[in-house]
């Protein structure tokens, strides 16, 4: 099984002839503004340095939940840098990298993300990679993705 996340822009049910014997055809109009889908259930590996694989074909994003145990640091997968400061000690982080949101204490911190990041952390088709957290335990939950 498989998931996709979009939403629906539009519902039309016309009256014609057919709904006199009981037919309704009913067009739904979807928008899928991240065109990839995912497998139903995803894996979820917990500590402060945790292996994800991605056997789909796409990019996948997961997302990380941690608590913090420290003011400042940062989450890589050894290439890519995403640097936090001023957090405070005991938070909740929750990072969306699909859609490239930050929560501290669940209200929106992408401001807490420094300018000495290099980028947002993704996990590439056909790959595994590792990655490790100096700011906390991180929870990270990722699905395989295809196009």
């Amino acid at each position: 099984d498989k998931v996709m996340y979009g939403r629906s822009r539009g519902l039309l049910t016309p009256i014609d002839p057919d709904f006199t014997y009981g037919f309704i055809r009913t067009r739904i109009q979807m928008s899928f503004p991240d065109p990839r889908y995912y497998d139903l259930i995803g894996d979820s590996d917990t500590g402060s340095s945790v292996s994800l694989a991605n056997t789909g074909w796409a990019i996948s994003c997961p997302n990380i939940s941690l608590v913090t145990a420290a003011t400042s640091g940062y989450i890589t997968d050894g290439t890519t840098y995403m640097r936090f400061a001023n957090v405070s000690t005991g938070a909740a982080l929750d990072i969306d990298l699909l859609s490239r949101v930050i929560y501290l204490d669940g209200e929106p911190a992408r401001n807490i993300m420094t300018a000495a990041s290099s980028g947002w952390l993704q996990l590439n088709p056909n790959s595994t990679a590792t990655w490790t957290s100096t700011i906390g335990s991180m929870t990270v939950v990722s699905r395989n993705a295809y196009i």
